[in-house]
């Protein structure tokens, strides 16, 4: 049985797993990166570590984040469902990795496989309920609220109470002020919730930093959970063991694999 670390491929039946992952390349992503840089992409990405941001470019050039994405997901899905192009970016927040798989080869397996068919629906809903509730906690929570919660969801989806991001990232995905980051973080710092060195934040009281994010933390895990946790023992194995695929390891998506020529 090949696991991947992905939790959509590795809730699969064992037969639908293999015919995914044909022609599927294990990738590097890169910290603070674009996993895309053309659209539509000719492969897609299921993500096996990292957390990704899923952002919204706007007029002005600003960039705010709209949904996040961690092991569960595959970017750029939405062209499964009949889109285009990609109308979201994709920044990967630290070092990651993933499988990448031929987008005509995941288009053909959703029209014709079911099972497929359905992982992706659950996608896509979760997806959807994640940016309703990110478009209600910017709205009515504080912003240090809402860095909380940021630094919370981040660190649940890296695995690790350290976030290697600058504070001028977090002001472009959260939309406020670097200057209101600052003081958020050196506040965090003086009550020993977390420790700011050089463009990395490690969370040094979860519990506390947890009390001081707003609802919609919890409200987020608590959708994974429901949507997911029917398939718990593949998120069990997902989060043990990373075996496919055998070979060499390529560093961002190859550049014959961005784009339709």
């Amino acid at each position: 049985m090949q696991i991947t670390g992905n939790l959509l491929v590795d809730c699969l039946s064992p037969s639908l797993r293999t015919v995914v992952l044909q022609g599927a390349q294990r990738v590097q992503l890169r910290a603070n990166s674009p996993i895309f840089r053309a659209t539509p992409p000719m492969s897609l990405l299921f993500v096996t570590a990292g957390a990704v941001s899923v952002t919204t470019k706007l007029q002005d050039g600003a960039t705010p984040e709209v949904a996040s994405m961690g092991r569960e997901g595959l970017l750029g899905y939405e062209l499964l469902l009949g889109a285009r192009s990609l109308t979201n970016g994709y920044l990967m927040l630290g070092e990651g990795s993933g499988v990448s798989v031929p987008r005509r080869h995941l288009e053909t397996l959703f029209q014709e496989d079911n099972e497929f068919r359905m992982r992706i629906l659950e996608l896509a809903l979760a997806q959807t309920s994640v940016t309703k509730q990110l478009t209600a906690c910017s709205l009515t929570h504080e912003a240090d609220q809402r860095l909380a919660r940021w630094l919370l969801s981040t660190s649940h989806h890296l695995g690790s109470r350290t976030v290697s991001v600058t504070q001028e990232l977090i002001s472009m995905l959260l939309g406020v002020r670097r200057t209101t980051v600052s003081l958020i973080s050196k506040r965090y710092e003086r009550e020993g919730l977390t420790r700011t060195r050089r463009g990395v934040m490690t969370i040094l009281d979860r519990d506390a930093l947890s009390a001081r994010s707003c609802e919609c933390c919890r409200t987020l895990v608590a959708l994974n959970s429901s949507i997911y946790g029917q398939h718990q023992d593949a998120w069990n194995a997902s989060h043990h063991t990373d075996s496919f695929p055998a070979g060499p390891v390529v560093h961002g998506i190859p550049d014959e694999l961005q784009a339709q020529r």
